[in-house]
């Protein structure tokens, strides 16, 4: 992300959000924290002269960009879903599926393994757990009775699949976890597996039915 972009997503955020870089700033890239800290003195809010140092001390100690996590700028929708200043190594941290994850799974395979995965993180809301479930079921079902009805367009599918994921990283995600809430990112290797091993059959009945045709 250029330095531009960066200013423009660091101006963005809340006083809350941006307290966030200074408190955790080892665990950020050093172009968010300059930013963080140019913009948090633009709008006079007070950094303690010893924070400020450690923050420039860390930064002239770490000014590789290289070896810092970066996100993948390909698609607008993921760019908006990004969390890096949100993600911790905290041990006391919640495990949690990402927005990215959980929409990538969403649109790339059905709904229903987004909610799944958005139903892990709030596993401990039983009510929050069950709504996310049955929406995902409802969802998926009636996208698939749709679908059914038109001519095969993989766009569309994907744009239908895109609106189940907006409304499982944007609505429940904010309403049952909120987006400030530090979290540790849960690897997706499992989800993943399961999801390869389920739609696998479907693809293939798809390709032989297509040869026959």
């Amino acid at each position: 992300m250029s330095n531009t972009e960066t200013d423009k997503y660091i101006q963005g955020l809340t006083d809350e959000d941006l307290q966030l870089y200074i408190d955790n700033y080892a665990k950020y890239r050093t172009d968010y924290l300059q930013s963080a800290l140019s913009e948090l003195k633009s709008r006079n809010i007070n950094i303690s002269e010893d924070k400020i140092n450690a923050i420039n001390e860390h930064i002239a100690n770490k000014t590789d960009l290289a070896d810092e996590p970066m996100f993948e700028k390909d698609s607008p929708i993921l760019e908006n879903n990004r969390q890096d200043h949100l993600y911790t190594d905290d041990e006391n941290a919640p495990l949690l599926y990402s927005k990215q994850a959980i929409w990538v799974f969403s649109v790339v395979f059905m709904p229903i393994f987004g909610s799944v995965m958005m139903a892990q993180n709030i596993k401990a809301n039983q009510k929050g757990y069950i709504q996310v479930i049955i929406f995902g079921i409802l969802y998926t079902v009636a996208s698939l009775a749709f679908l059914m009805q038109i001519p095969r367009n993989t766009g569309f599918t994907l744009m239908v699949n895109g609106l189940g994921a907006m409304i499982l990283t944007t609505y429940f995600w904010n309403r049952y976890i909120g987006n400030n809430t530090l979290f540790r990112k849960r690897k997706i290797w499992r989800p993943l597996i399961i999801a390869l091993l389920i739609c696998m059959p479907f693809v293939l009945a798809i390709i032989f039915y297509g040869v026959e045709q």
